[in-house]
């Protein structure tokens, strides 16, 4: 049973327009998860000389990726991963499209005992166009994703059940049940979501909404439970 976290940190600027990037921090403390998915990651310097995910990372007990993705208000902002686990391998794909932001989803493979689990982590565009266009590479992908476990986590920025995003990954994974994150602060959306494959491997899904969540960003954390396979 493995615990796993995909959370729209939203450059650590919580529902207050507050940046403090140890509310986040002491959310995920207290989740304890063994996989985290984050977007809107800014990995900016600290004081210490150590980079932010770097510090997350010590302070979790965890290792950390990161992959860049767009610059807004001056900032580089990207996807990370922090793990307890073996990570075997990592690529970062550019999946923008002409005329909007730049977008990447980052690919992980991590080692977990005898079994691989192999995560696409995205942040998708606002845009449903965008996004339409998005969905044909996220079809090329998921067809020869090969982990004995294989995911899609992050967010979407797709709310509706119907919608292109969804149509295309419920060809080949099962989905969490759609769980309120967004706005933090009085979630009404299911913009983060969780694909799974094989299906019968996800046992629960939740949000944190204690009253630190809320706060700490503008999306709430979305947690799973999964069983992994005997191997």
């Amino acid at each position: 049973m493995i615990r796993v976290v995909t959370y729209n940190v939203h450059g650590c600027k919580g529902c207050d327009l507050r940046v403090a990037a140890d509310r986040p921090l002491r959310v995920l403390e207290k989740i304890d998860a063994d996989v985290i998915a984050l977007q809107e990651f800014v990995d900016g310097s600290l004081p210490t000389g150590k980079r932010l995910l770097e510090h997350w990372a010590d302070t979790l007990g965890m290792r950390g990726i990161y992959a860049p993705a767009f610059v807004r208000g001056g900032e580089l902002f990207g996807n990370a991963l922090l793990t307890r686990f073996e990570i075997v391998a990592h690529r970062n794909h550019d999946m923008s499209i002409r005329g909007f932001r730049r977008r990447t989803f980052l690919e992980v493979d991590l080692r977990i005992g005898a079994v691989s689990l192999q995560m696409m982590i995205v942040h998708l565009g606002l845009s449903a166009g965008e996004r339409a266009r998005q969905a044909g590479r996220i079809e090329e992908m998921s067809k020869v994703m090969n982990g004995d476990v294989q995911m899609w986590v992050g967010d979407f920025n797709e709310w509706r059940p119907r919608g292109v995003i969804s149509r295309t990954l419920n060809n080949h994974f099962a989905s969490s049940p759609p769980v309120a994150t967004f706005p933090a602060i009085a979630p009404i959306l299911p913009l983060d979501r969780i694909w799974l494959r094989p299906a019968d491997h996800l046992i629960d899904v939740r949000t944190d909404s204690s009253r630190a969540a809320m706060i700490a960003s503008d999306h709430l954390p979305l947690i799973a439970t999964l069983s992994l396979p005997a191997k």
